[in-house]
């Protein structure tokens, strides 16, 4: 795991190496990935390390909801204190993609996450906007979005032996044809890869290769 280390406010440094928390700058090196489509995601340890350097509540809290639920910020920002019975919690599924799909999705949820929402003095767990959530992930890191964190659920419950619809289910996809943009091929992850796989293919794009085709471009 990477450590927390110490950089004084006028020293230069490479954006794409650290992180800013409110208390702290830490080394991300290894703590992000990147999906087969170059898109990044967030690791369980990262998570880990910027809940705790951060000394806001508020911030502890929106961290760990959006990986845990690995939910859409506008449906992160709808969840209200009532959501949660026991360690269930109701998300309002945002894409319905016809009328017989569910309205809600019930999302297990650590220990950890239900003491922080009993925490909360409020019933709406997070009463900012979702402009206000997305600047406070460019806080931490010019890279982190709130679908990072999306993406990283998606990778720890496939490191976990989930299978592609179980992810797809927690992800609120109507099936898991959209899985490539949010995971990683196993020993792919390097800008190496990205560039033998760009190198491999004229007007294809990387989504439209199966993960067979992918490996044989790495393997060549």
């Amino acid at each position: 795991m990477s450590k927390t280390v110490s950089i004084n406010k006028h020293q230069k440094q490479d954006s794409s190496d650290y992180c800013n928390t409110r208390n702290a700058t830490l080394n991300i090196s290894s703590m992000f990935f990147k999906t087969a489509q170059g898109k990044y995601g967030l690791t369980k340890e990262a998570l880990d390390l910027f809940v705790e350097n951060s000394i806001n509540h508020n911030d502890k809290l929106f961290l760990q909801l959006a990986f845990e639920l690995g939910a859409r910020i506008n449906e992160l920002i709808s969840i209200r204190k009532n959501d949660l019975q026991g360690n269930i919690i109701s998300v309002k599924n945002s894409k319905k993609h016809n009328k017989n799909d569910p309205l809600y999705r019930e999302i297990l949820v650590s220990d950890e996450l239900v003491y922080m929402i009993n925490e909360c003095d409020r019933e709406l767990l997070l009463d900012k906007s979702d402009r206000y959530y997305r600047k406070l992930c460019k806080d931490y890191h010019a890279e982190l979005t709130p679908h990072v964190f999306r993406r990283g659920m998606a990778q720890w419950m496939k490191d976990r032996g989930a299978s592609d619809d179980i992810i797809a289910a927690r992800l609120g996809h109507k099936d898991k044809r959209s899985l490539p943009h949010y995971l990683k091929i196993a020993n792919s992850t390097s800008n190496d890869f990205m560039k033998k796989v760009f190198e491999g293919i004229d007007t294809r794009k990387v989504s439209d290769l199966s993960v067979d085709e992918l490996k044989n471009i790495l393997n060549k």
